[in-house]
């Protein structure tokens, strides 16, 4: 628990950076993790996944098909994480487990 808690501030921490970097006004930022990119041989089979360094830096953690939104109109309220759900097969065939954030369906 103590970890996570600490995981948190550091991405509030690295969040607020951002918001101030960036002149944003009233447009949405959105980040996206990216794709898992297939092995060419053609199976269901990926390399495996890493986040965009982008999405890292501002969700905290590793997410495929992640997107982080940030609307300045309402300060340090205004970040949301949206995440995809895990399947039953990604969860036995894959190892996933369920991210934090709002469904990406929400987004």
């Amino acid at each position: 628990a103590q970890r996570d808690l600490t995981k948190q501030r550091r991405a509030d921490c690295r969040r607020q950076r951002l918001a101030a970097a960036l002149p944003l006004g009233e447009a949405l930022l959105l980040i996206h993790a990216g794709e898992p990119v297939p092995l060419p041989e053609g199976s269901d089979q990926t390399y495996p996944f890493r986040s965009h360094a982008e999405y890292l830096y501002a969700a905290g953690e590793e997410c495929a098909r992640g997107v982080v939104a940030f609307d300045p109109r309402d300060g340090a309220a205004g970040w949301r994480t949206f995440t995809p759900a895990v399947t039953e097969a990604e969860r036995i065939w894959e190892g996933r487990q369920s991210s934090a954030g709002q469904s990406l369906d929400e987004l």
